[in-house]
């Protein structure tokens, strides 16, 4: 996700604080940040530690824009200074509702969706900068319903249902009241809280089509015609995407293999590597071990457990096959193996490093099975409420856009992201 320059400072200055991994104290792994460099707080002999101005700068000039620089300084901006980091419309977001907001239960987390291995550091800067583009587009969403003009006594009759009913289900005041001082929040602002997602929601409900809107008559076309879903299954019966296969109930034919891995760069030579694969082999034809056993000992990290699995179907597994492992002996195995079979032991060789003797264990093959009819009703189902999930989706970029278009909004970057999201679908 691209850094925001205009507001980058500050969501730094408070991804510091919310970092754990930066925070503690205590001995750090090889690869942590305070393993390669200074503890957190020190800097290195004869740096600035940024208390003082740096060389040919007047003290107290005002020529650059302040920014916190000691951990002191990033500690207290992100505690007091209470800056407006975005303005929607006549709405400024402030630090302090972009990090209640990342507490709150509308957050979506894009953690999941990053890199396993990016530093703690960039991935707080990752959520601050999504949660700061969420609560952009919900803004936005807010100011769309009201400017569709709905009554005020239909939208507070709304809200006074949607918060019994919220009283309802938490069991009472005096658990809602609890659940709600979880995020910090009263009966009051937390009424307010559902207006506000009320009007939000109105308007998605209208530029979507599942409501008529404020006039009481629809003005977008929801409805799937049958002449869509045709199109749309003939699509995906000429696409060689697995995936659009799944859509129309078309399985490949799969060959599943375990793999056990004996790398000479863990093992420390390639003697010592190929005859630990040989002996594993044995071992295992003698029956006086398990397949996942010697993987748990043996394999490297990322080759345990679910990474030791290969499903693929059976042109690509011979591919893959020819390519890594070129020989008569990976060819007879792959087409002559019963499940449960053992592989002889064969060579990789392959990016110029230390090579890795494999012993494949053939799991099982899948026949696969054909599309299912258009006529299929389930699959004619499935098909529509694809086509309306993906009309929705579009549809409410392009009212996001209309909306950015006669509202002011920044950061810019957010302002462009937002008007090109409707190109990307």
């Amino acid at each position: 996700m691209r850094a925001l320059p205009l507001v980058l400072p500050l969501l730094l200055a408070a991804a510091l604080q919310s970092a754990p991994a930066l925070s503690q104290e205590g001995p750090s792994s090889p690869g942590s940040p305070a393993a390669a460099g200074p503890a957190a707080g020190e800097a290195p002999q004869g740096a600035r530690t940024g208390e003082e101005p740096a060389a040919g700068t007047p003290a107290g000039s005002t020529d650059a824009p302040w920014r916190p620089r000691t951990p002191r300084e990033r500690e207290l901006a992100a505690r007091y200074g209470d800056h407006h980091v975005a303005v929607v419309g006549d709405q400024l977001i402030t630090l302090t509702e972009l990090m209640a907001f990342r507490r709150g239960p509308d957050f979506e987390d894009p953690a999941g969706a990053l890199a396993p291995d990016l530093p703690p550091l960039q991935v707080e800067e990752a959520r601050m900068v999504s949660a700061l583009e969420q609560m952009i587009r919900t803004e936005l969403k807010i100011q769309g319903g009201q400017n569709q003009g709905y009554d005020p006594e239909l939208i507070q009759r709304a809200n006074d249902a949607a918060f019994e009913g919220q009283l309802a289900a938490r069991g009472g005041s005096v658990q809602l009241s609890t659940w709600l001082q979880g995020f910090g929040l009263d009966a009051n602002s937390f009424k307010e809280y559902l207006r506000k997602r009320l009007l939000a929601q109105f308007w998605e409900d209208a530029v979507t089509g599942r409501s008529a809107g404020a006039t009481g008559r629809p003005y977008v076309d929801s409805f799937v015609r049958p002449g869509t879903l045709h199109r749309r299954y003939n699509a995906f019966l000429l696409s060689p995407d697995p995936a659009a296969g799944e859509q129309i109930g078309r399985i490949p034919a799969m060959v599943s293999l375990r793999r056990l891995v004996i790398s000479a760069q863990k093992e420390g030579s390639v003697e010592r590597a190929r005859a630990l694969a040989n002996a594993s082999r044995d071992f295992l034809l003698s029956g006086n071990g398990t397949f996942d056993s010697l993987v748990a000992e043996y394999a490297p990290e990322d080759l345990k457990g679910p990474g030791s699995r290969l499903d693929l179907a059976p042109e690509r597994m011979a591919a893959m096959f020819r390519q890594f492992h070129p020989g008569a002996e990976g060819e007879e195995f792959l087409a002559s193996a019963a499940p449960g079979d053992l592989s002889p032991v064969l060579v990789f060789e392959g990016g110029g490093g230390p090579p890795s003797f494999i012993v494949y264990r053939l799991e099982g093959r899948s026949e696969g099975s054909e599309a299912l009819p258009f006529v299929d009703l389930g699959l004619q189902t499935d098909l529509r409420e694809a086509t309306e999930e993906e009309r929705r989706a579009r549809r409410i970029d392009r009212g996001l856009s209309e909306l950015v278009r006669s509202t002011h909004v920044a950061p810019l970057e957010i302002r462009r992201m937002l008007l090109l999201a409707e190109r990307a679908r």
